[in-house]
Protein backbone atom coordinates (compact mmCIF):
# COMPACT_ATOMS: atom_id res chain seq x y z
CA UNK A 1 0.00 0.00 0.00
CA UNK A 2 1.38 3.40 -1.00
CA UNK A 3 2.06 6.05 1.66
CA UNK A 4 -0.65 8.29 0.16
CA UNK A 5 -3.28 5.66 0.90
CA UNK A 6 -2.62 5.97 4.62
CA UNK A 7 -3.09 9.75 4.69
CA UNK A 8 -6.94 9.88 4.75
CA UNK A 9 -7.08 7.39 7.61
CA UNK A 10 -4.34 9.26 9.47
CA UNK A 11 -6.12 12.58 8.97
CA UNK A 12 -9.37 11.07 10.20
CA UNK A 13 -7.70 9.67 13.30
CA UNK A 14 -5.92 12.93 14.16
CA UNK A 15 -9.05 14.99 13.53
CA UNK A 16 -11.15 12.70 15.69
CA UNK A 17 -8.64 12.93 18.53
CA UNK A 18 -8.58 16.73 18.42
CA UNK A 19 -12.35 17.11 18.17
CA UNK A 20 -12.96 14.53 20.89
CA UNK A 21 -10.70 16.52 23.20
CA UNK A 22 -12.51 19.74 22.31
CA UNK A 23 -15.94 18.24 22.94
CA UNK A 24 -14.82 16.73 26.23
CA UNK A 25 -13.57 20.12 27.42
CA UNK A 26 -16.81 21.85 26.41
CA UNK A 27 -19.11 19.36 28.11
CA UNK A 28 -17.13 18.64 31.28
CA UNK A 29 -15.97 22.09 32.32
CA UNK A 30 -19.15 23.82 33.45
CA UNK A 31 -21.67 21.70 35.32
CA UNK A 32 -21.73 18.43 37.26
CA UNK A 33 -23.75 16.81 34.48
CA UNK A 34 -21.24 17.80 31.81
CA UNK A 35 -19.75 14.31 31.61
CA UNK A 36 -23.23 12.87 31.18
CA UNK A 37 -23.85 15.31 28.33
CA UNK A 38 -20.56 14.26 26.72
CA UNK A 39 -21.56 10.61 26.91
CA UNK A 40 -24.91 11.39 25.30
CA UNK A 41 -23.49 13.38 22.41
CA UNK A 42 -20.31 11.38 21.72
CA UNK A 43 -21.96 8.61 19.64
CA UNK A 44 -23.46 11.25 17.33
CA UNK A 45 -20.05 12.85 17.12
CA UNK A 46 -18.48 9.60 15.93
CA UNK A 47 -21.01 9.25 13.14
CA UNK A 48 -20.31 12.80 12.00
CA UNK A 49 -16.55 12.47 11.65
CA UNK A 50 -16.66 11.53 7.98
CA UNK A 51 -18.42 14.77 7.17
CA UNK A 52 -15.64 16.73 8.84
CA UNK A 53 -13.08 15.29 6.41
CA UNK A 54 -13.07 16.51 2.76
CA UNK A 55 -14.51 14.29 0.03
CA UNK A 56 -16.63 12.10 2.30
CA UNK A 57 -20.38 11.59 2.13
CA UNK A 58 -21.79 10.85 5.58
CA UNK A 59 -23.89 13.86 6.72
CA UNK A 60 -23.06 15.04 10.23
CA UNK A 61 -25.91 15.67 12.67
CA UNK A 62 -26.31 19.47 12.96
CA UNK A 63 -26.21 19.12 16.74
CA UNK A 64 -22.44 18.64 16.54
CA UNK A 65 -21.89 22.00 14.97
CA UNK A 66 -24.17 23.69 17.47
CA UNK A 67 -21.70 22.90 20.20
CA UNK A 68 -18.61 23.87 18.22
CA UNK A 69 -20.09 27.19 17.09
CA UNK A 70 -19.25 30.48 18.72
CA UNK A 71 -22.81 31.71 18.17
CA UNK A 72 -24.88 29.21 20.12
CA UNK A 73 -28.26 30.69 21.02
CA UNK A 74 -29.65 30.66 24.54
CA UNK A 75 -32.73 28.43 24.69
CA UNK A 76 -35.53 28.31 27.25
CA UNK A 77 -37.46 25.12 27.77
CA UNK A 78 -39.54 23.23 30.28
CA UNK A 79 -37.26 20.73 32.01
CA UNK A 80 -38.76 17.64 33.65
CA UNK A 81 -35.46 15.91 34.39
CA UNK A 82 -33.10 18.56 35.74
CA UNK A 83 -30.51 16.76 37.82
CA UNK A 84 -30.21 17.52 41.51
CA UNK A 85 -26.50 18.19 40.94
CA UNK A 86 -27.26 20.90 38.37
CA UNK A 87 -29.98 22.38 40.59
CA UNK A 88 -27.57 22.61 43.52
CA UNK A 89 -24.87 24.05 41.26
CA UNK A 90 -27.19 26.77 39.98
CA UNK A 91 -28.39 27.72 43.46
CA UNK A 92 -24.86 27.94 44.81
CA UNK A 93 -23.24 29.69 41.87
CA UNK A 94 -26.03 32.25 41.51
CA UNK A 95 -25.88 33.22 45.18
CA UNK A 96 -29.42 32.04 45.83
CA UNK A 97 -28.05 29.11 47.81
CA UNK A 98 -27.37 31.49 50.71
CA UNK A 99 -31.13 31.59 51.26
CA UNK A 100 -31.93 27.95 50.57
CA UNK A 101 -31.49 24.79 52.72
CA UNK A 102 -28.31 23.68 50.96
CA UNK A 103 -27.36 21.44 53.88
CA UNK A 104 -30.35 19.16 53.19
CA UNK A 105 -30.10 17.53 49.76
CA UNK A 106 -33.16 15.36 50.35
CA UNK A 107 -35.23 18.49 50.92
CA UNK A 108 -33.73 20.16 47.86
CA UNK A 109 -34.64 17.12 45.78
CA UNK A 110 -38.25 17.26 47.00
CA UNK A 111 -38.36 20.97 46.15
CA UNK A 112 -37.27 20.14 42.63
CA UNK A 113 -39.36 17.06 41.83
CA UNK A 114 -42.56 18.43 43.39
CA UNK A 115 -42.53 21.64 41.36
CA UNK A 116 -44.94 21.47 38.45
CA UNK A 117 -43.02 23.98 36.34
CA UNK A 118 -39.24 24.01 35.95
CA UNK A 119 -37.73 26.15 33.20
CA UNK A 120 -34.07 25.89 32.26
CA UNK A 121 -31.94 28.30 30.24
CA UNK A 122 -29.20 26.66 28.19
CA UNK A 123 -26.51 27.68 25.77
CA UNK A 124 -25.80 24.52 23.85
CA UNK A 125 -25.65 21.91 26.59
CA UNK A 126 -24.42 24.34 29.23
CA UNK A 127 -27.04 25.06 31.90
CA UNK A 128 -27.14 28.80 32.64
CA UNK A 129 -30.23 29.24 34.79
CA UNK A 130 -33.33 27.74 36.32
CA UNK A 131 -36.80 28.96 37.21
CA UNK A 132 -38.80 26.77 39.59
CA UNK A 133 -42.51 27.49 40.03
CA UNK A 134 -45.88 26.22 41.20
CA UNK A 135 -48.76 27.12 38.93
CA UNK A 136 -52.29 26.25 37.87
CA UNK A 137 -51.46 27.73 34.43
CA UNK A 138 -54.64 29.77 34.68
CA UNK A 139 -54.76 32.17 37.62
CA UNK A 140 -51.54 32.17 39.65
CA UNK A 141 -47.89 31.29 39.07
CA UNK A 142 -45.74 31.32 42.20
CA UNK A 143 -42.05 31.71 41.35
CA UNK A 144 -40.12 29.78 43.99
CA UNK A 145 -36.57 30.08 42.59
CA UNK A 146 -34.96 32.15 39.88
CA UNK A 147 -31.23 31.51 39.55
CA UNK A 148 -28.67 32.44 36.89
CA UNK A 149 -24.99 31.49 37.03
CA UNK A 150 -22.90 34.38 38.31
CA UNK A 151 -20.78 34.85 35.18
CA UNK A 152 -23.90 35.36 33.01
CA UNK A 153 -25.98 37.58 35.27
CA UNK A 154 -27.03 40.89 33.77
CA UNK A 155 -27.51 39.43 30.28
CA UNK A 156 -31.30 39.12 30.41
CA UNK A 157 -31.40 35.38 31.10
CA UNK A 158 -33.55 35.75 34.21
CA UNK A 159 -35.94 37.96 32.28
CA UNK A 160 -36.02 35.39 29.49
CA UNK A 161 -37.07 32.61 31.87
CA UNK A 162 -39.77 34.82 33.41
CA UNK A 163 -41.04 35.74 29.94
CA UNK A 164 -41.18 32.08 28.97
CA UNK A 165 -43.14 31.30 32.15
CA UNK A 166 -45.52 34.11 31.24
CA UNK A 167 -45.92 32.68 27.75
CA UNK A 168 -46.86 29.27 29.15
CA UNK A 169 -49.53 30.78 31.41
CA UNK A 170 -50.45 34.19 29.95
CA UNK A 171 -53.55 34.60 32.14
CA UNK A 172 -51.77 33.81 35.40
CA UNK A 173 -50.39 36.47 37.72
CA UNK A 174 -46.70 36.07 38.56
CA UNK A 175 -46.04 36.14 42.31
CA UNK A 176 -42.71 35.82 44.13
CA UNK A 177 -40.65 36.66 47.19
CA UNK A 178 -37.67 38.84 46.36
CA UNK A 179 -34.28 38.93 48.01
CA UNK A 180 -33.33 42.39 49.23
CA UNK A 181 -30.65 42.80 46.58
CA UNK A 182 -33.05 41.78 43.79
CA UNK A 183 -35.77 44.37 44.45
CA UNK A 184 -34.46 46.69 41.76
CA UNK A 185 -34.31 43.84 39.25
CA UNK A 186 -37.98 42.96 39.64
CA UNK A 187 -39.10 46.59 39.75
CA UNK A 188 -37.23 47.21 36.50
CA UNK A 189 -39.15 44.33 34.93
CA UNK A 190 -42.47 45.88 35.97
CA UNK A 191 -43.28 43.89 39.12
CA UNK A 192 -45.26 45.73 41.79
CA UNK A 193 -44.70 45.47 45.54
CA UNK A 194 -47.75 43.98 47.28
CA UNK A 195 -48.34 45.24 50.81
CA UNK A 196 -50.82 42.54 51.85
CA UNK A 197 -48.66 39.46 51.70
CA UNK A 198 -48.52 37.20 54.77
CA UNK A 199 -46.55 34.11 55.66
CA UNK A 200 -46.56 31.51 58.43
CA UNK A 201 -43.07 30.11 58.98
CA UNK A 202 -42.23 26.48 59.70
CA UNK A 203 -42.79 25.76 63.38
CA UNK A 204 -45.12 28.70 63.96
CA UNK A 205 -48.55 27.72 65.23
CA UNK A 206 -51.75 28.46 63.39
CA UNK A 207 -53.91 30.35 65.91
Amino acid sequence: MEEEEYLPALNLMLSSMLLTSALFMVFSRETPSGLVDFGRIFPKFLFSLEDLIPDTLNPAPPVIFNYLSFNVMISYEVEKNLSLADFIYLLNDSGLGKRRPMHDQELLNRMLVNSNLVIVAREGLEVLGVLRALTDFSYRTFIADLAVVSKRQGEGIGRGMLQFARTLAPDARLILFSAENALGFYQKLGFHLHERCYQLKVGEKLC
